[in-house]
């Protein structure tokens, strides 16, 4: 039995009228623009690029045929998969966002990596593929925003052949802190931004049951901590 602060709401209870990345779709071409400066500014920053790299190399992307990322966003990690590893794969990144996926439809072809990359607009949640079609899965920060985490690893474990991998790349964002001279209002900064950009902040911390639920088995759980020191640059 796990016991938190907040016993309205479970890990996996969503807040998706707060976070901004499932309002993407709703938005207007500058709170979008806004949102694609963010992911790009991520795959710049070598702190965050390290901890994805961790996972990508644990993953089989050599010998894999089909590779998914759900909720690609910009493109990110299809880029870096393509950049970074030998994989031969067809890589299919899948974002509810209209714009969003424009934009990386733009940024793979200009950074001449569309070989076997196609991009689609799609809800996580209910996945129009095909049964087993994916060596891997990869949800790179997507549970956090989605309105119901289980239904999302549900679909990728659908969509996943049998004995292949699925990834998941979130936070542990109930964790997530400012520094400010006055604790009480650094306590309010941190809960509000919980609840502008996060729908599940807890839910890596649910993992294990949302794990069980879906029928899937944990091979190996990966932590690492983002301390940003006296500069704030990330934020």
């Amino acid at each position: 039995m796990e016991l938190h602060a907040d016993a309205t709401r479970t890990a996996s209870t969503p807040r998706t009228d707060r976070d901004l990345y499932r309002l993407a779709p709703s938005m207007d071409t500058v709170a979008v623009q806004a949102m694609v400066n963010r992911l790009e500014f991520r795959a710049t920053d070598a702190i965050f690029m390290g901890m994805s790299q961790s996972y990508f190399s644990r993953l089989p992307v050599e010998s894999a045929h089909q590779i998914l990322a759900l909720g690609c966003g910009t493109g990110v990690e299809v880029r870096t998969l393509k950049r970074t590893t030998s994989t031969t794969a067809k890589i299919t990144g899948i974002d509810h966002s209209p714009a969003l996926i424009d934009v990386a439809r733009q940024r793979t072809a200009e950074e001449g990596l569309n070989d076997n990359v196609e991009y689609l607009v799609g809800d996580a949640h209910h996945l129009d593929l095909r049964d087993a079609q994916f060596d891997i899965v990869i949800l790179h920060t997507l549970l956090s925003h989605v309105d119901d985490p289980l239904q999302v690893l549900s679909e990728a474990r659908r969509v996943c052949i049998r004995g292949g991998h699925i990834a998941v790349f979130d936070g542990d964002f109930a964790s997530l802190s400012f520094g400010y001279p006055r604790v009480e209002i650094a306590k309010e900064i941190d809960a509000t931004l919980l609840q502008l950009v996060f729908a599940n902040p807890r839910v890596m911390r649910d993992m294990p049951r949302l794990l069980r639920e879906a029928e899937l088995e944990l091979l190996e759980a990966l932590g690492e901590v983002y301390a940003d020191i006296g500069t704030g640059s990330f934020w």
